[in-house]
């Protein structure tokens, strides 16, 4: 009985926080209309809209259906981008052996990038010194990855070896990051800006 009495008041809970979030998202989606009028959308939210869901904005369709949206973490990085000379390097693959991450399908994931890559190199549980070796026009990792909200700093990549935000840094990226994990979007509220994504436009 008193289960039951908790599963109510639970399924209550839920109810009444989808109904808020949904009041909410129509005000936002309402808000942010003027966006849908875009090619191209360029995004630099700081707190308290970092973690503001902006993919589920919609009109008749989703934001990210109608709108081509690039996020920033910081608005400065733009005019760095801007100005940057891509030149040609290496193209990277690196993932988490599946037997110790238990991330299914990612080996499938990796060997269906690289069909459409030149030559890539694909790196298995790669430790920080077989990644600096190589400058990165195009890096793709697939791991988890774990964002500390109390302490950005010591956020990170597990790579079999962790890659924290320190050794993002050490990194050669020429051109393109793409991060098949979870969190790796997110950002420490206290200082908006810092985060893997900022690790990573560094680098």
């Amino acid at each position: 009985k008193v289960e039951s009495e908790k599963y109510k008041e639970a399924k209550y809970i839920s109810k009444e926080l989808d109904e808020k979030a949904d009041e909410i998202l129509k005000v936002c989606s309402e808000t942010f209309g003027f966006l849908f009028s875009m090619d191209r959308a360029v995004i630099s939210p700081s707190s308290p809209m970092l973690n503001f869901p902006f993919h589920l904005i919609k009109d008749d369709k989703y934001l990210f259906e109608e709108v081509r949206v690039t996020f920033l973490p910081h608005a400065d990085i733009a005019n760095v981008l801007k100005d940057m000379d891509v030149k040609d390097g290496d193209e990277v693959l690196a993932y988490s052996d599946p037997k110790r991450s238990k991330l299914v399908y990612v080996e499938e994931e990796i060997e269906s990038i690289a069909k459409h890559l030149n030559n890539p190199v694909i790196l298995k549980d790669p430790k920080l010194e077989d990644l600096i070796k190589y400058e990165c026009k195009i890096l793709h990792i697939s791991a988890h990855a774990y964002q500390n909200l109390s302490k950005a700093i010591l956020s990170y990549i597990d790579l079999g070896d962790r890659l924290y935000l320190k050794d993002i840094l050490k990194l050669r990226i020429l051109d393109l990051v793409c991060l098949s994990a979870c969190e790796t979007a997110v950002h420490e509220f206290k200082q908006d800006s810092l985060g893997m994504p900022t690790a990573f436009f560094a680098a």
